[in-house]
């Protein structure tokens, strides 16, 4: 087994994707994925792209959550058990089996649950106790699901260790105390609606198991299981309120800083960026020292969600990129030759209607689906149809995005000014440093506010001992008395002063969110 181990398991088509017309797009053999995509020419003629895909492991609709533990997860328990770190990812888009493959339903066990077993039925961890956290990274926050949700604050110490202080590992004596807890934190998880699921996990949830040697008073490995939260489109937020938003581009910045992570690790590169995100920091630990890890990437095969599906696909294709061999847009392997795309100012050939009793041909459209989907039949194709047309930017906008670039960092201007045409990519530029500078903002003003709070009862207490004293002197204590009030309405002017110009820029930075939020489209982007 790699270092990296990637593998994709595709889900059956949901009820609901049978109803709105969906068809199974994808194909799957044993480390070989094929995506045939419907899209339509501007004649409205309709073709296939077809993207091949290969890697360590590919899953099918019917292989269960125990297959693919046996395949992918169990490996991991070899390091585990000789001291090392062991770390499992299930990524895709909401909706498309992550927490089912993770926690499982009904009678189906979860790799959660399916690890738990092995841990505690192998016997090489004689003598050695385990001990279990639980608790999820919710934007730049880590909550400890193991006790009431607390907030923990991460710290770096002086060796350069990042610790979550505050975080509860609880002692585990049988599956039983694990799977306890295991469904204490799933309940009180972050979740919310957006327009592809209206139970969407709101934040990356890990789940952390760790052996300890009693004897040497040392712990002797670490297994972890990460359930990200679901990338998606801006279609499926645009619409909704400045919370999604905000979330959704937390979200799409830390599972970007993940692949960047694993891909460098897996390229030997001397400096990993960790930093990129709380989900990368926290995680440090993970990926040092003697470790391994594996991603499940989770997808939906319907061809209502080809868009999700394919940029699911190419994020885990980028992380399996490895070798310097492997350059991008390059096939991965053997017999993984990518779709051929139809050269511009040519048109793709028409699709004739099958005829009855017709063989499957993948490059024929109609033949697969009947001739449903795609932009003239107003259903179907995730990316197909017409080249999406930027909408033009409003003058404000456009105004205040050339404001907010000159405070960009210096390496996102660059590679902002590679996309100068693209006016939608320059707000979603501006729209993620806003969002960022607003969460920081909030915490700012907690902390000045609570310290205000502070004062203030220091300026009570100095007033009621200057009422005090002139009740008991009367008027010769009077000069004393106002020199004292007057000492203290100016401190607490100062104080209001200072909180009034503070919600005055978070007032500003909210009317830019709502502002550049409402104004584009944000995307997943590889």
């Amino acid at each position: 087994m790699t270092a990296i181990t990637v593998a994709v398991r595709k889900r059956p088509l949901s009820r609901m994707e049978r109803e709105k017309g969906g068809n199974d797009v994808v194909d799957t053999d044993h480390a070989g994925l094929v995506l045939h995509e419907p899209k339509v020419r501007y004649d409205l003629t309709k073709y296939t792209e077809n993207h091949a895909f290969r890697f360590d492991r590919a899953f099918h609709e019917a292989d269960n959550n125990a297959t693919v533990y046996r395949d992918v997860c169990r490996p991991l328990l070899d390091i585990f058990f000789a001291g090392g770190n062991a770390t499992c990812f299930a990524y895709g888009q909401t909706g498309s089996g992550k927490t089912h493959t993770m926690i499982g339903k009904g009678d189906e066990k979860g790799v959660y649950l399916l690890a738990v077993e092995d841990v505690f039925r192998d016997k090489s961890r004689a003598g050695r106790t385990v001990s279990v956290a639980f608790y999820e990274i919710y934007g730049r926050k880590v909550f400890d699901l193991l006790n009431g949700r607390n907030r923990c604050m991460v710290r770096e110490d002086g060796d350069k260790n990042i610790n979550i202080c505050g975080l509860t590992e609880q002692p585990a004596g049988s599956i039983d105390e694990v799977l306890r807890m295991i469904d204490e934190g799933s309940a009180v998880r972050s979740q919310g609606v957006t327009g592809a699921n209206a139970d969407s996990s709101r934040s990356h949830a890990v789940l952390r198991i760790e052996l300890f040697d009693p004897n040497r008073g040392r712990k002797q490995g670490q297994l972890s299981f990460i359930d990200l939260a679901g990338n998606e489109r801006g279609s499926d937020t645009r619409n909704c309120d400045r919370q999604t938003r905000m979330e959704g581009a937390e979200i799409n910045k830390s599972l970007l800083a993940l692949k960047e992570c694993i891909r460098a690790l897996g390229m030997g590169k001397s400096h990993i960026p960790f930093r990129g995100s709380i989900l990368t920091e926290v995680l440090r630990t993970s990926f040092t020292g003697k470790s391994r890890t594996a991603m499940i990437a989770n997808i939906s095969p319907a061809s209502t969600n080809c868009e999700h599906t394919l940029n699911t696909l190419r994020y885990t294709d980028r992380v399996k990129e490895l070798r310097p061999a492997e350059k991008k847009g390059q096939p991965m392997g053997p017999g993984a030759a990518r779709g051929k795309q139809p050269q511009a100012g040519r048109r793709a050939p028409a699709a004739a209607a099958p005829e009855a009793g017709a063989a499957y041909n993948p490059n024929n459209y109609n033949a697969r689906d009947g001739g449903r989907g795609g932009a003239a039949g107003g259903g179907g194709g995730g990316g197909g149809g017409f080249p999406a047309r930027q909408q033009k930017m409003s003058d404000d906008v456009m105004q205040l995005v050339r404001r907010l670039k000159q405070q960009l960092p210096q390496a996102d201007v660059e590679s902002d000014n590679e996309d100068d045409d693209d006016e939608e990519r320059e707000v979603e530029r501006c729209y993620t440093h806003v969002a960022n500078e607003l969460e920081k903002a909030q915490d700012d003003l907690l902390v000045l506010y609570r310290g205000m709070l502070d004062k203030r009862v220091g300026v009570m207490l100095k007033e009621t001992d200057a009422i005090k004293a002139l009740d008991r002197g009367g008027v010769r204590d009077l000069d004393d008395f106002v020199k004292n009030i007057d000492a203290c309405l100016f401190d607490n002017i100062q104080a209001i002063n200072e909180m009034r110009d503070r919600l005055a820029m978070l007032k500003e930075q909210l009317r830019q969110e709502e502002l550049l939020g409402q104004s584009f489209r944000p995307t997943f982007r590889i």
